[in-house]
């Protein structure tokens, strides 16, 4: 089996570079221009197909720029450690003390008290939980903790692989970390990649509060949204959930410190506009002051997400190509020739569509990363506002409810075994629906 999987990869790869090649040759574009475009298809075709790990093919991004390309090694290398990296990885290690000191068992808890054990309220107690911590940790971290919770609750409550209330229970936590991931800068990276390119292209720079200003009403109206769908479609056969009834302890000073260092760096990310401190220089705190504190130690270190900063690194490398190369505003104005004339909501749904559809083949932040600098001499050639399309791509690429290789929340709801793909498929077909037309509504007002 190894060495069938082996020959497919080896096809794949092969595949890959003559399919770069014919672009290379047959595009006709100036020579700069096709060999990013070249690059952009290699890279591409791998990250659709995950023939090696996403990150391995992030780390040949800039290396594929500098030999064939003639980009500068500072130019390619520098979005490794680009201040949205910096915040992601502040993120990381809240998320990482937030788990390692069991706040996040304390919140369900809490969560659970409130909104009951009936079956929706406590269904939606959960998302709302789930949604809350991915708003401050990563989706897939976000999704990982509070899984067990609910998985928990069904073999509590005796109910077994065929429930309709399992299904919307699993769907619920996995679609509310994607949501939730959406709310601010740090929840998933295609957010952090968007606002990136709005400053880098002078069109604004966004802080914390501008993002949550526009993202958090979204998140407000879909995780109910979601829960509506879910509930409908996968009717509770019981009338109350079991839910372990565990004495919680008082804080101890490592929890009680973790939450402080919590506050404090995210009133500060809110109050940026105040006291001037880039965000990315704020998540340095709690990196600082948790490993400090030996609230996390070195042996955390290795479940940071070094995988996805190292894709989203790959990610700015190539969209930062795209952009000096010229290819960018030749992309668009191919894009530009099928969507001028239309009305701005018509576009901004079509676009949101595009995004989605792209996104049940290709990871949110690859997507994210190819999509993004195309969008914004799109916007220039069709007169919309620019910045009303890049927040709306930098959302739209995480609602991909529809398959579990959309995000990583989805992977871990459906490797559960509690739902099936058609299920999944069922229930996100029409959630990325609604969530399309929502997000093109926001933008118009935008």
């Amino acid at each position: 089996m190894r060495v069938v999987d082996n020959r497919l990869k080896l096809a794949i790869l092969l595949a890959a570079a003559l399919a770069a090649l014919a672009v290379h040759q047959l595009s006709g574009l100036p020579t700069e221009m096709g060999v990013v475009a070249a690059i952009t298809v290699f890279v591409g075709i791998l990250w659709f197909t995950e023939t090696i790990s996403l990150w391995i093919t992030a780390l040949a991004v800039p290396a594929l720029l500098v030999t064939f390309a003639g980009i500068k090694p500072a130019e390619a290398f520098t979005p490794f450690f680009d201040p949205i990296i910096a915040l992601l990885l502040g993120g990381f290690a809240l998320g990482l003390a937030v788990q390692r000191q069991g706040l996040d068992a304390r919140i369900a808890s809490l969560l659970s008290s409130v909104f009951g054990t009936r079956p929706k309220r406590y269904l939606l107690g959960l998302m709302v939980a789930t949604g809350f911590l991915s708003m401050w940790m990563a989706n897939t971290a976000a999704a990982a903790v509070m899984m067990p919770v609910g998985v928990a609750a069904l073999a509590a409550t005796k109910l077994g692989k065929g429930s309709n209330y399992a299904k919307a229970l699993v769907l619920g936590v996995g679609y509310s970390a994607t949501i939730g991931g959406i709310g601010t800068l740090i929840g998933t990276p295609p957010n952090l990649i968007a606002a990136k390119w709005l400053g880098e292209s002078g069109i604004m720079n966004v802080t914390f509060v501008d993002w949550m200003v526009r993202a958090l009403p979204l998140v407000l109206v879909m995780i109910p949204l979601a829960w509506l769908v879910l509930i409908s479609l996968y009717k509770p056969e019981v009338d109350k959930v079991k839910v372990r009834e565990t004495r919680q302890k008082r804080l101890d000073n490592p929890q009680k410190a973790t939450i402080g260092i919590f506050a404090l760096t995210a009133f500060l990310w809110l109050t940026e506009s105040a006291h001037g401190v880039h965000s990315s220089v704020v998540a340095m705190l709690p990196i600082i002051s948790l490993f400090g504190l030996n609230i996390i130690g070195k042996e955390d270190i290795s479940r940071i997400g070094w995988d996805m900063l190292i894709l989203i690194g790959g990610g700015l490398s190539l969209g930062s190509a795209l952009h000096s190369s010229g290819l960018d505003a030749a992309l668009a104005s191919g894009i530009a020739g099928v969507l001028a004339g239309q009305a701005p909501f018509f576009i901004f749904l079509m676009l949101s569509v595009f995004s989605i559809a792209l996104t049940v083949f290709v990871a949110n932040t690859a997507a994210a990363a190819i999509l993004i600098p195309v969008m914004i001499p799109l916007t220039q050639m069709l007169g919309v506002n620019p910045a009303a399309v890049v927040f709306l791509i930098g959302m739209v690429v995480s609602f991909d409810f529809i398959v579990p290789v959309g995000t990583p929340p989805n992977a871990i709801a459906y490797g559960t075994g509690y739902v099936r793909v058609k299920e999944m498929a069922k229930a996100g077909l029409i959630l990325a629906a609604l969530g399309s037309l929502l997000v093109s509504a926001l933008a118009f007002l935008w």
